[in-house]
């Protein structure tokens, strides 16, 4: 199946903050802890101050939906 693209903000709106979070924290990234952290700890908080927009990569499954990855833009 193909990738989807999602907006953390789109995901927040639709099923709350603390659900959000909850997904967040499913992500793993072996290869770059940094990453991992800044998706898991601090995408919310920068989207609520308007520091920058999250973009979730999002692969649908049969069962269960997988995030794959992500990407960050700045607000300048």
């Amino acid at each position: 199946m193909s990738p989807a693209i999602i907006n953390l903000y789109d995901i927040i709106a639709e099923i709350g903050e603390t659900r959000a979070q909850a997904i967040l924290s499913t992500f793993k990234c072996s290869i770059d802890p940094d990453a991992e952290k800044f998706f898991k700890n601090t995408s919310i908080k920068h989207k609520k101050d308007s520091i920058s927009r999250m973009y979730l990569v999002i692969e649908k499954g049969d069962t269960k939906d997988t995030i794959k990855g992500f990407f960050t833009l700045a607000v300048k």
